[in-house]
């Protein structure tokens, strides 16, 4: 039998009116994703421990992320980047930060992970305990403004 690392409980993808081509998005794109994921999942924003975001240092998208963190979640919300770990992955990001949160959640890369610590759009780096992870949210972004927001849950 394979081991279950993480479960997938909730899951949504969006595009909103940006031209495939053009390295932009929407802080609607990426919001209705993450609203449509927890909907999926039967849970609200305030049961998420931890976001692994997708950062990918284009200010214009990166701003969106921020933006939408801060909209979404009202206390302060721990934000894991995989390209810290692993460098930048460009088409794998998404899969490795998949990988990375269900793994946080089996437990199987320690209890402190670096993170940037995000409240009202402002993020100041730091670590973070994720001994008592439940449900994390993995987001991702593609060029053109298609967003995907998976929930995963600890398996117990």
């Amino acid at each position: 039998n394979a081991k279950k690392y993480a479960e997938v409980v909730g899951y949504a993808m969006t595009h909103e009116g940006v031209e495939y081509s053009e390295v932009k998005g929407s802080d609607a794109g990426l919001k209705n994703a993450i609203d449509e994921a927890l909907k999926d999942a039967g849970i609200t924003a305030d049961k998420i421990d931890a976001v692994f975001g997708f950062g990918i240092g284009l200010k214009d998208v990166d701003d969106i992320e921020k933006n939408v963190y801060a909209k979404v979640f009202a206390n302060e919300i721990p934000v894991i980047n995989v390209k810290d770990y692993a460098g930048e992955a460009r088409a794998a990001a998404a899969t490795l930060a998949f990988a990375h949160a269900s793994l946080t959640l089996a437990g199987e890369l320690g209890t402190s992970q670096d993170a940037y610590l995000m409240k009202d759009g402002n993020a100041k780096k730091g670590s973070v305990d994720t001994t008592n992870f439940n449900y994390v949210l993995v987001t991702s972004y593609a060029v053109g403004g298609s967003y995907t927001a998976v929930v995963l849950k600890k398996v117990n």
